[in-house]
């Protein structure tokens, strides 16, 4: 009897496939499967200005006149508008989309119960695009006074020599933080290993609470007042569920909780894959977003202040009186459904009217 050609072909192609997960390679992910967020670092976020208030609140008084017109003790050049400079980093992050698995975990009496766990498999890749700010072209000197009489400085050097030589200039080194150097700066891009300590957290502010009907009783018209809530629900580390997750997604790689991903620094060229994981979410929830928190170490701060002046009183613990606001990624979805049946089907990436992602301080 001839061999069936149509079933050799289905039985060779199965061996193949089946031989290539037993060699443990990663299977190849389908075009749109994930979703990549490119890294997004701006100039302006190497860098900040604003007065050393824990300089200015411990100062001492004003100089001596002698010594006013000196500039190394002109206080306006060593704490006001200095210049603050880093270094930023920001990976890639790329996501599957959220789905959902149940799974038996302990619940609060200490019995095994099935519980609905929403999750987000994700990778991070670190592109070795790292962004610095230096001075531009050649280095500026370090500036000198070289004009400054030692009749003028009080110094134990100055006044040793005044008898010996009361006509020598000395030459004396200022401050390197001068107001002429502003914009003397240019980026360049570096390759830095980064320490990924992820945050992620769902908000969502259009849960409806409580709907309430009106009848007018003239017209006959109805109307209805609607109340809405915000509620946020931070990520809850679930190891229970990894293999779990695992096995379903099979994405050739290991997971890592948002613990174990955050031990060692992701080098350049790196990628690294993970999953985050929350349970009792909210069934009424519609529109929300996914804040991810740790892909850059970009931030802002403010100083508080009461009225025009700093809010620092000398005394105060150092750094204190002021705020930060961390650069975030936050991933707009919509849930079309109700709250009697939760389908990861209807989860759906981007938000009607808004856009799909954005990069958001707070």
């Amino acid at each position: 009897m001839k061999p069936n050609p149509i079933a050799l072909f289905f039985f060779l192609c199965c061996q193949s496939v089946s031989g290539v997960l037993a060699q443990g390679s990663s299977p190849v992910l389908g075009p749109g499967v994930m979703t990549t967020i490119q890294p997004c670092i701006q100039y302006d976020e190497t860098f900040s200005r604003d007065d050393a208030v824990e300089i200015l609140a411990n100062a001492t008084g004003a100089p001596k006149p002698e010594l006013a017109s000196d500039v190394r003790f002109n206080r306006d050049n060593w704490a006001k508008d200095i210049r603050f400079s880093r270094d930023i980093t920001c990976l890639e992050f790329s996501f599957k989309p959220i789905r959902m698995i149940t799974i038996d975990l302990p619940g609060k009496n200490g019995k095994v119960e099935k519980t609905l766990v929403w999750y987000m498999v994700y990778s991070v890749t670190n592109k070795g695009d790292s962004l610095q700010s230096v001075v531009a072209g050649k280095p500026i000197p370090f500036p000198e006074q070289t004009t400054m009489s030692i009749a003028s400085c009080n110094c134990r050097f100055c006044t040793s020599q005044r008898a010996v030589e009361p006509d020598k200039k000395v030459g004396v080194q200022v401050s390197p933080v001068l107001k002429n150097q502003q914009g003397a700066y240019e980026p360049h891009r570096i390759a830095e290993p980064f320490l990924f300590a992820p945050q992620f957290l769902i908000a969502s502010d259009r849960i409806v609470d409580r709907v309430d009907t009106n009848v007018d009783p003239k017209t006959g018209e109805i109307t209805r007042d609607v109340e809405r809530v915000q509620e946020i629900f931070p990520e809850q580390i679930i190891p229970l569920a990894l293999d779990a997750i695992t096995q379903r997604e099979n994405p050739g790689q290991k997971l890592e909780t948002t613990v174990s991903i955050s031990r060692s620094e992701i080098k350049p060229n790196e990628t690294r894959w993970g999953v985050a994981t929350w349970v009792d979410i909210d069934p009424r929830i519609n529109f929300f977003s996914v804040f991810v928190g740790g892909l850059t170490n970009a931030y802002r701060w403010e100083n508080e202040k009461i009225g025009d002046k700093p809010a620092f009183k000398k005394g105060d613990p150092i750094g204190s009186k002021r705020q930060f606001y961390r650069k975030t990624l936050k991933l707009n979805f919509w849930r079309p459904g109700d709250q009697f049946e939760q389908n990861e089907r209807q989860i759906r990436y981007g938000t009607l009217g808004e856009v799909d992602y954005e990069w958001v301080y707070h």
